[in-house]
């Protein structure tokens, strides 16, 4: 990334600094203030999952997640229409709604999940990282492909070729194998693909003939694994076109909405929410596609038998209240972060300046004494005193709206280089109404981002800092590699040091 690009890290923060400093935005600055975390289907559909639900988010510290997501493959395969959106929007609910901790979550999508990329994750990232009790989600949306000599399932990365998976896909049995070793108690795998070569979410070398896995065995986990699979062995999974989803990510998003709280006490745990949308998708697999769908929730029997105590969702009545009391609360908090201001020194506001844009800028920048001098201001303002769930809500302000707004401008901007027309996806524009109603950004940048994103549709050269240049896709995802390393380094400072 040359100092051209540089920049752009400072977007996340533009409103706390004009906040700090008393200023407004940089224009040019904030005409980049744009982005996209994830790739989104060209034909975008309106879904009720996609809205988030509102309200309090209990922080799980020790939970970590892997979200993988392919649309689109090299191999010229088949599209597994919407599997990065599905992907997209489990991240989303992992973390503003299950209380996942960003750095804790990992969401790759489409050439961004090559299979050196999921024994990255799988086998590294999660032995790395995961803290001995904790919880594991390992997500997956995509082509599945099966070893007709064999009879073993597999997951097709990116780069995947169906007629030679033994050297180019990702066994399950090796996610498994990887997953079983890990010192946590519990790991939850949901698998929205098939396996059976038959179509959907299934591939197959040419001239093959579909087989019928087992799935109750190819698929079983031991230990402490349960495994959400979308369908049985000799059946497809099906994308629920009205909806932009795969038809089991759709139903697995509304019962966490609160639909799969079958029994109304306010919990939903996995035994519950499988309950709640096994028939739903046999109905729509019948009604719309007319074939059979049956999802399949597999275990060892200890471990299915205690599954109805893996809870998903806890205290329903206050996560889905639009405006609950402790939300309200945690912009009380906000409003009295702001009225405190005063009590910083001009220096004390022009160092925090620095600080936030140094560790934007630099990997390298937030020292212990830099973390310790952050928190010394920050103590004045009241943030040690405050509860986790208080200073989540300042947290999300101070970079994390503004961040996500970027990754999903920058993924847009991918589409409009591809295609040749400007786009914008629902899930940008739901960032954008987010942004104009907490004043991180005024409507007419809104509207002069989009004729940024014209620009970039059509190659045309685009002026910044005293340099013109052409957006490129190397460019624009090495803007998307650097928002989300910047966005870790965020975290990592606004939490309070030990």
């Amino acid at each position: 990334m040359n100092n051209l690009h540089r920049d752009f890290w400072l977007v996340p923060i533009i409103g706390v600094l004009a906040l700090l400093q008393g200023l407004g935005a940089d224009a040019q600055l904030m005409s980049l203030a744009s982005a996209s975390d994830m790739p989104v289907t060209p034909s975008v559909v309106n879904s009720d999952v996609d809205q988030l639900p509102v309200g309090k988010v209990t922080p799980r510290k020790n939970a970590y997640a892997v979200v993988f997501g392919i649309e689109q493959y090299r191999e010229k395969l088949p599209k597994a229409d919407f599997a990065d959106r599905d992907a997209t929007v489990i991240g989303e609910y992992l973390t503003k709604v299950l209380g996942y901790p960003s750095e804790n979550v990992i969401v790759r999508l489409n050439d961004r999940v090559t299979r050196t990329d999921m024994v990255k994750y799988f086998e590294e990232w999660l032995k790395n990282n995961v803290e001995p009790g904790g919880s594991v989600f390992v997500y997956y949306s995509g082509h599945g492909a099966p070893n007709t000599k064999t009879g073993e399932a597999y997951l097709v990365p990116y780069d995947g070729d169906p007629s030679f998976v033994d050297s180019t896909a990702y066994p399950l049995k090796q996610l498994y194998a990887a997953l079983d070793k890990l010192p946590v108690k519990d790991v939850t795998v949901v698998l929205d693909s098939c396996f059976s070569g038959a179509g959907g979410r299934s591939v197959l070398a040419e001239g093959v003939r579909p087989m019928a896995l087992a799935v109750e065995n190819t698929l079983l986990a031991s230990g402490k694994t349960v495994v959400l699979a979308a369908s049985s062995g000799n059946q497809i999974s099906n994308t629920f076109k009205d909806k932009g989803h795969g038809l089991l990510t759709y139903f697995f998003l509304k019962g966490l909405r609160g639909e799969g709280d079958l029994n109304k006490d306010g919990k939903i745990n996995m035994a519950e929410l499988y309950e709640y949308l096994k028939p739903n998708v046999q109905k729509i697999a019948r009604k719309h596609y007319n074939n059979e769908q049956i999802p399949q929730l597999l275990a060892s029997p200890e471990v299915l038998a205690a599954a109805v105590s893996r809870l998903l969702v806890s205290n329903k009545t206050t996560m889905f209240d639009t405006e609950s009391k402790d939300r309200v609360s945690s912009q009380a908090i906000l409003m009295k972060t702001f009225e405190l201001l005063d009590r910083l020194s001009p220096a004390e506001k022009v160092r925090m300046r620095e600080i936030i844009s140094g560790v934007m800028r630099d990997p390298d920048y937030l020292t212990a004494d830099v973390h310790a001098e952050f928190w010394t201001i920050g103590d004045k303002l009241g943030w040690k005193s405050l509860p986790p769930d208080g200073f989540y809500w300042i947290r999300d302000w101070l970079g994390e709206m503004t961040t996500t707004y970027m990754r999903y401008y920058y993924e847009d901007a991918l589409t409009a280089l591809k295609t040749g027309r400007p786009f914008k996806s629902l899930e940008r524009g739901s960032a954008e109404k987010r942004l104009l109603k907490s004043g991180l950004i005024p409507d007419w940048r809104i509207a002069e981002n989009d004729k940024l994103m014209e620009k970039i549709a059509a190659k045309e050269p685009v002026s910044s800092h005293g340099s013109t240049f052409v957006y490129t896709e190397e460019i624009i995802k090495d803007a998307l590699d650097n928002i989300e390393a910047s966005r870790h380094r965020l975290d990592a400072l606004y939490t309070p040091p030990k």
